[in-house]
């Protein structure tokens, strides 16, 4: 398990990622996966610098899946640091779809999936660039990214949501810009 985590640290290398879970994460709990090709991952706002992975070890893209996972998780993490300081959300019941959920879920929820997935895209795009990756693995982040652009479309329009605080709309905003930017840069390289 140890050189598995060790493998996915060494893949959030390029832009720092790395540092993002090394500076945040002083305990990673394994949890079991529902089966093979599922990754599951969690972290609790109670809990502060904990997650809880699963380890995809033998998988195909396992080493690529468990770095998203610690990325991901050390996101919410520093968000949930960033909002102790900068309010983004009202106490409200204000409620959006999720996509990466499927249902209803508060904006707070929302915005944290937004910050998430936003960062994991700039992550791969790096990765993307990077003259160790493989042809393979190419194929993979371009599906991935393009799954996380489809999700990110989908809260589009989280910025103009009741229940966000002016920052939490301006936060949205930047988000959702720096994504679309990044975006266009990828199809006209890609396309």
């Amino acid at each position: 398990m140890v050189a598995a985590v060790d493998s996915a640290l060494d893949r959030l290398c390029p832009g720092g990622a790395d540092h993002i879970v090394t500076g945040l994460v002083r305990a990673i709990h394994v949890i079991e996966a529902l089966a093979p090709g599922y990754d599951v991952s969690h972290s609790e706002p109670s809990i502060p610098f904990t997650i809880f992975v699963s380890v995809p070890i033998g998988e195909r893209h396992g080493t690529l899946r468990l770095a998203e996972s610690l990325l991901h998780e050390a996101l919410h993490l520093q968000l949930t640091l960033l909002e102790r300081h900068a309010p983004l959300v009202l106490e409200t019941d204000a409620t959006g779809f999720s996509p990466w959920q499927q249902c209803e879920r508060p904006v707070a929820g929302l915005l944290h999936g937004l910050y998430v997935f936003a960062g994991i895209d700039q992550w791969l795009a790096l990765l993307d660039a990077s003259p160790l990756t493989s042809s393979e693995e190419r194929i993979y982040l371009t599906r991935r990214r393009a799954e996380i652009s489809q999700e990110i479309a989908v809260v589009a329009t989280l910025a103009d949501a009741r229940g966000l605080t002016p920052t939490g709309r301006h936060f949205a905003r930047w988000l959702l810009r720096s994504h679309e930017r990044a975006w266009g840069r990828f199809h006209q390289f890609a396309g």
